[in-house]
């Protein structure tokens, strides 16, 4: 719940009202489950009861035999965020054309390569 009046983009939210949700998606084939994604969806870090929460982006953990621990960020300022944020979810198709040109594909195209057996 929010802890206190909060303006946002899309208008106002009151103390008490809900400003975050959390949604986990397990794959399971024995406990502990195999593989699990849970995202976290908020309108303000002032929560109540306090949730850890990161700015922007995506954080992967991986537990096992090669443990990892990757954290993403989305390069936006918070106070540009709202003008920009859409696109990162926007499902391309007739009426949302995606907008990455195939020069801009052509210029991310990573510039290294991994050839097996080459160290």
């Amino acid at each position: 719940m929010a802890s206190r009046e909060t303006t946002i983009a899309a208008g106002t939210l009151a103390a008490g009202s809900v400003a975050a949700q959390r949604n986990t998606i397990s794959g399971i084939r024995a406990d502990p489950p195999l593989i699990q994604f849970r995202a976290t969806w908020y309108c303000t870090a002032d929560l109540e009861p306090a949730w850890e929460i990161r700015e922007t982006g995506w954080h992967v953990s991986v537990d096992g035999d090669a443990p990892l621990e990757v954290t993403l960020r989305m390069p936006i300022p918070l106070d540009h965020m709202a003008a920009v944020s859409p696109a990162y979810y926007r499902q391309p198709g007739p009426s949302t054309p995606c907008r990455t040109s195939a020069r801009r594909r052509r210029a991310s195209t990573p510039r290294w390569t991994f050839r097996p057996g080459t160290g």
